[in-house]
């Protein structure tokens, strides 16, 4: 009779244990559909796309207000380029550049104690300041006198263009020792005396930084500095955050009561087959006692 007893204990186990697992497997797979979240990689700043020294990229919206004092937060993900002209031995200036659809922008900064400072472009190795080239020249860091759009006449006076196309302004902010100027011009100004060049994204030019910092060097130190430019159209690409979204999953209640359902289960064949087992010794030992 013991035997029947066991056999039916084992039995009644076994399908508690087997529903037990079928219901553990179904939570698993209501919980495998559960999001991980994303994680959206940063992208590097390149700068590097052109064999010119100096390259403009393009950048749709660069949020660039000439007037307000302040140079804009783009500027801070453009490369800087640092002419030779513009190095004092203790404080080196520098130039920064980029375009949208419409406008070549520019940051020029230079030592505060050059005696004299400016840009001449299509420039040639032999010749400095010829007559007709083009120039954004930004007078002295020791007076407040300065032109901004301009064009040469040889080795004299430049003269200011009758069409002013070049708009810019002095950072009031500047480091100590620099003097650094925001600047906005169309790429082509359609200048009717036709000292404008236009800058487009086929070409690249010449481009001398003139500076001195003695009477000595006004006319022998132009001739030494030649950069090449260019204006690309590929974009500039600004490094992003890197972010992770986290999704919050709710458990369903039906998993809830499933599990619930799984406890009960396993709990319940456990005591079950115990209880079982203890009632069988009871009755082996009455019987083997009488």
């Amino acid at each position: 009779m013991w035997k029947k007893h066991l056999t039916i204990s084992l039995t009644l186990f076994m399908i508690f244990m087997v529903s037990a697992f079928v219901v553990h497997a179904s939570i698993a797979t209501t919980n495998s559909n559960s999001d991980t979240g994303n994680t959206i990689t940063n992208q590097k700043v390149s700068q590097t796309n052109s064999t010119a020294d100096i390259t403009a990229l393009n950048y749709n919206t660069p949020d660039i207000i000439i007037g307000d004092g302040v140079l804009s937060a783009i500027w801070s993900h453009v490369t800087k380029f640092y002419p030779k002209a513009w190095d004092d031995g203790t404080t080196k200036g520098y130039i920064q550049t980029l375009h949208d659809a419409n406008n070549i922008y520019a940051v020029i900064a230079f030592p505060a104690d050059a005696h004299w400072a400016g840009i001449e472009w299509n420039a040639n190795t032999k010749t400095a300041m010829e007559d007709g080239h083009d120039g954004w020249i930004f007078g002295t860091g020791k007076t407040t006198s300065f032109y901004g759009d301009m064009h040469f006449v040889g080795e004299a006076v430049p003269v200011p263009d009758a069409q002013k196309d070049v708009t810019f302004e002095n950072i009031a902010t500047a480091p100590t020792g620099m003097i650094i100027y925001e600047v906005q011009r169309a790429l082509d100004t359609h200048d009717t005396a036709g000292h404008d060049v236009v800058f487009n994204d086929t070409t690249t030019m010449d481009l001398r930084f003139a500076s001195g910092f003695s009477s000595a060097t006004h006319t022998a130190q132009p001739l030494t500095q030649i950069d090449s430019f260019a204006v690309s159209s590929t974009d500039l690409v600004i490094a992003t955050k890197t972010t992770t979204t986290t999704t919050t999953t709710t458990t369903p209640v039906a998993v809830v009561r499933a599990k619930a359902l799984n406890d009960v289960l396993v709990w319940g064949s456990i005591t079950l087959f115990f209880n079982i087992i203890v009632i069988n010794l009871l009755v082996m030992y009455h019987r083997r006692s009488t």
